[in-house]
C-alpha cells in the first residue's frame, strides 16, 4: 500500500509493487491538467527568451471540422518578428505504464512519447501548410520526444544567437539546451510530487471520513502528508 492508503479516491487499489503509479495518473480532479499546464508555460516562457512572440490556448489556428463547435485550441502559438512560419506546439504528457499498452513499451524508453507525438500529429495534420506544428511529448518519467528536443535546441540556438550579438554562440546554445531541458524536467517533477501528494491526502480522507477538506485551494490543509498517513493508519 501507499502511505498506508489501499484505495485511491476513484476506487483503484493502491496495492502491489505498482499501486503507487495510479497517484500519477488517477484523471479525478484538476493535477492532470496542471501538469500540463505547468509544461506548456514552461515552454512558453523559453520561447520568449528566444525571440518568438508567443500566444497561449488559441482558437481558430487550425480548420474547423464538421461537428465541432469552438475548434481545436492550439497550445502555443509562436511567431517571429524576423519573419518565417509560425510554430504550433501542443503539448502531451504520456503515460509508459498506462492501460492498452503493449507490455514491451513499459520497458523501451520514449517510446510512450513517441506514440503521443503521432497521435497529436494525425490530430493536427490539417494546420495550415505554411506552419510548423511540433508535438511536444513528455513521459511522466520525463522521457522527451525526439521532436521535443529538437525544438528546445532550436529555442537554445536563438536564444544563443540573441544574447551573444553575432560572435560565436555553439557554446552557449549547448548550455542553454541543457538548462531549457531541466526546466522542463523541474516543472513536470514539481507538478507530479504535487499531484501525488494531494491524491494521496485526498484518499486519506475519503477512508477515514475527516470532517473537514484536506485539499483547499490546491493546499493540503493539515500539516503534511505523513501526519494523514498516521491518521489513515492508526
Amino acid at each position: 500500500m501507499v502511505a498506508g492508503i489501499a484505495l485511491c479516491e476513484c476506487g483503484q487499489s493502491l496495492q502491489g509493487p505498482l499501486g503507487g503509479q495510479h497517484l500519477l495518473r488517477c484523471a479525478r480532479e484538476s493535477e492532470r491538467n496542471d501538469t500540463h499546464d505547468g509544461i506548456r508555460d514552461t515552454v512558453a516562457g523559453i520561447m520568449r527568451e528566444s525571440g518568438f512572440s508567443v500566444r497561449m490556448e488559441q482558437y481558430g489556428v487550425v480548420p474547423i471540422r464538421e461537428g465541432d463547435v469552438e475548434g481545436r485550441r492550439m497550445d502555443l502559438v509562436g511567431a517571429d518578428p524576423r519573419g518565417g512560419p509560425r510554430v504550433l506546439a501542443d503539448v502531451t504528457v504520456a503515460d509508459p505504464l498506462r492501460e492498452g499498452l503493449i507490455p514491451e513499451a513499459a520497458v523501451e524508453r520514449g517510446r510512450a512519447a513517441r506514440e503521443a507525438a503521432q497521435a497529436k500529429a494525425v490530430k493536427y495534420g490539417d494546420h495550415p501548410a505554411d506552419n510548423t506544428f511540433i508535438p511536444l511529448a513528455v513521459e511522466t518519467f520525463g522521457c522527451l520526444d525526439s521532436s521535443f528536443d529538437e525544438f528546445l535546441g532550436t529555442c537554445a540556438r536563438r536564444a544563443a544567437e540573441l544574447r551573444m550579438g553575432g560572435l560565436d554562440s555553439a557554446p552557449m546554445a549547448s548550455r542553454l539546451l541543457c538548462y531549457f531541458r531541466q526546466r522542463v524536467s523541474i516543472s513536470l517533477q514539481r507538478s507530479q510530487a504535487r499531484a501525488v501528494h494531494h491524491r494521496a491526502a485526498r484518499a486519506i480522507e475519503r477512508s477515514v471520513g475527516l470532517g473537514a477538506p484536506v485539499v483547499q485551494d490546491g493546499r493540503v490543509r493539515t500539516a503534511d502528508l505523513h501526519t494523514l498517513s498516521r491518521v489513515g493508519g492508526s
